[in-house]
């Protein structure tokens, strides 16, 4: 009795209220450089009239093709063609081109969803705001500093595009704010149900790996109707809308484009090989996400302790947490999964960075209600803040376990295009391919960069209206593809025409000339800064006067109809040239080049006929059946076995100058 009298006598201990104003307003640490960043790298890029983010995957140029006319989706051997994403980005990006013709509109775009999800995991770290009115601007402060810091752990991914004009911000956020909505939807707000299923179809519809985020949607809805929070038939006609619209956009598009959309943005990239195994792309995973994930599990271990025994949360929190944890189960090995396919990064993890980091934002709001649960949570993310600190520890992680720690005051950077080659570009038709698009006013004038075209190469399409306006001379200067140890053909290309960049090198080695004269002051402009890897061209050239040097490289792109057969370039590729009937091996930087076709069957009358100009081998296979010839010259016959179907492959050696045709046993 007298303990209570003089508790309720003194009140709670001045010390103790300081302290937890203290450490609920203590993320604002994190706010301050992250947010400060922000706001300079927006000023950077406002700045800009024709800024350049070192990306030289053309989303600017994909935006004002369609600003100038061109189809969204189309045959490459008609017109322009954008990367292989949907078209949402694009098209928000063309519209804003419709008010201001700039090239910082994607980039934009991205910031904008960065904003947007710091705001979002900022309510979810407010909780419950009680107290007095210091402890309340604590609160918020606090919170403010959580939704920074979900930002920042995010980019613990590397290559997560956070200010790059790329869709993956601007997908992840229709994507995860639609998954905050749903447990809105459940509760019967018409707005969150039109809310949630407007944002997750914005979502597929920016990019293809969010389509975890509309499983996890339909799975957690489910889930609440079995048990009994949400009527069963509300989930029903909430999951039929969501395919019905997607159903209907992508009719809509298909009926648009002559089924090229479903080609782009299906097709294309399931064609991709797999060439990350799944082992590295689990560490590639706990790479990017195994810091955010630690603290979030933690600070809901706090929330758990800050939980008094009868007390209820409040409601929706934890309905939040269970959307963003059903949506990391399922987009781990989706994810996973994307990461092994040719050309992806560490990018497929961005969705789960996000979601932990809004996680976190919602178990810290909930950690807060109790005093020494609080400072558990304050205390992690103090001790964060200083390792963060600490360029020792940071090159530690990097090099010892190989976590990305990135500087909070990460920032936007704006870079410009190359002012001499803007100009001359203005008056002419320059072909860059890591500024594609540079002077050009025209939909006629466009093509695809470098990034554009080996997005299609790995799909193995190829960007057959650039080679016909390089085999042209079309254009009055042209810069080499990059081709080393640092990117081009080092890549691969699956299982399609290998080498490809070196071929296009060739032909503008061949019909164009190194820069003379006053151009060669844009031979500056080959080098362009790229995060990470800058990009190297060999050099410009510009175009040969008089007749056309080498006009039989027309002839030397597939597929070919050669006796009955439809051939292709597939492994080692180079300069299979289609003459009189046969195809000849003019030249393969490769030992071993292939020519391909993979649907042939054989009905015994069929021999592949070798005739050798140098001394060299060929091999040839049908299904599991291979023969292999050697030559000093002189001509070979291989019959065929009769019967047999499968992939008819005809290799010959780098060198041997063979000619290879189709002929009667």
């Amino acid at each position: 009795m007298t303990t209570a009298l003089l508790s309720r006598r003194v009140g709670p201990v001045p010390l103790q209220r300081l302290l937890r104003v203290g450490l609920a307003g203590l993320p604002v640490i994190f706010a301050v450089p992250i947010l400060v960043a922000l706001v300079q790298g927006i000023a950077n890029i406002v700045a800009q009239g024709h800024p350049f983010f070192g990306d030289i995957s053309g989303t600017a140029t994909d935006a004002r093709a369609i600003t100038l006319g061109s189809p969204l989706y189309q045959d490459p051997a008609a017109g322009y063609t954008p990367l292989v994403y949907p078209p949402v980005m694009t098209l928000l990006s063309a519209g804003l081109d419709e008010l201001k013709a700039w090239d910082g509109w994607t980039v934009t775009l991205s910031i904008a969803a960065d904003v947007t999800l710091i705001a979002v995991g900022t309510r979810l770290a407010l909780g419950s705001l009680r107290g007095t009115a210091v402890e309340r601007t604590a609160a918020v402060a606090g919170a403010v500093g959580i939704g920074a810091m979900a930002f920042w752990l995010m980019a613990f991914v590397p290559f997560n595009f956070a200010y790059s004009p790329r869709p993956d911000q601007l997908a992840w956020a229709f994507a995860l704010v639609g998954l905050v909505l749903l447990p809105g939807a459940a509760g019967g707000s018409r707005r969150a149900q039109i809310g949630a299923l407007l944002l997750l179809s914005a979502a597929i519809w920016t990019k293809q790996t969010t389509s975890a985020a509309l499983l996890a949607a339909v799975v957690w809805m489910s889930l609440a109707a079995i048990r009994g929070r949400v009527r069963a038939r509300t989930v029903v006609l909430w999951t039929l809308a969501l395919v019905g619209l997607n159903a209907l956009v992508f009719g809509v598009l298909e009926l648009a484009t002559g089924g090229w959309a479903g080609r782009f943005i299906v097709e294309f990239p399931d064609r991709r090989a797999h060439v990350v195994s799944t082992w590295r792309s689990i560490g590639d995973l706990a790479e990017s996400v195994a810091a955010v994930a630690a603290l979030a599990a933690f600070t809901w271990w706090a929330a758990f302790a800050a939980r008094r025994r009868g007390a209820r949360w409040p409601e929706g929190t934890p309905a939040v947490a269970t959307v963003l944890l059903l949506f990391i189960v399922i987009d781990v090995p989706a994810a996973v999964w994307f990461r092994e396919a040719q050309g992806a990064v560490h990018n497929m993890f961005v969705g789960i960075g996000w979601a932990a980091g809004l996680l976190l934002a919602a178990g810290w709001g909930l950690a807060r209600e109790r005093l020494v649960p609080l400072l558990a949570a304050a205390g992690a993310i103090a001790a964060l803040f200083v390792v963060s600190e600490s360029g020792r520890v940071v090159n530690f992680a990097s090099d010892t376990i190989s976590t990305h720690i990135p500087p909070k005051s990460i920032r936007a950077w704006a870079g410009y295009e190359p002012v001499a080659l803007r100009r001359y570009a203005a008056h002419h038709l320059v072909y860059h391919p890591a500024y594609p698009g540079i002077g050009a006013s025209r939909a006629s004038d466009l093509y695809p960069g470098s990034d554009n075209i080996e997005a299609l190469l790995w799909s193995g399409v190829q960007p057959r209206r650039l080679v016909d306006a390089f085999l042209r001379r079309r254009f009055d200067l042209v810069y080499l593809f990059q081709n080393d140890t640092i990117r081009g053909d080092r890549d691969g290309y699956g299982r399609w025409e290998a080498n490809y960049l070196w071929k296009l090198n060739e032909v503008i080695k061949a019909k164009y000339r190194p820069v003379t004269g006053p151009r060669r002051a844009l031979i500056r402009a080959r080098i362009v800064f790229v995060p990470l890897a800058p990009f190297y061209s060999p050099g410009p050239y510009e175009r040969r006067p008089g007749a056309d040097p080498a006009p039989w490289m027309s002839r030397c792109f597939g597929p070919f109809r050669v006796g009955g057969g439809d051939f292709r370039i597939a492994a080692g590729g180079g300069f299979w040239c289609h003459t009189g009937g046969a195809l000849r091996l003019v030249a393969t930087p490769a030992r071993l080049s292939e020519i391909r076709d993979d649907d042939f069957r054989a009905s015994g009358r069929e021999a592949v006929a070798v005739r050798f100009a140098r001394p060299g081998l060929v091999r040839v296979s049908l299904g599991s059946w291979h023969v292999t010839r050697s030559g000093r010259g002189g001509r070979v016959v291989i019959p065929l076995p009769a019967g047999r179907k499968g992939a008819l492959s005809i290799v010959a050696s780098q060198g041997s100058r063979a000619e290879v045709r189709l002929v009667r046993a």
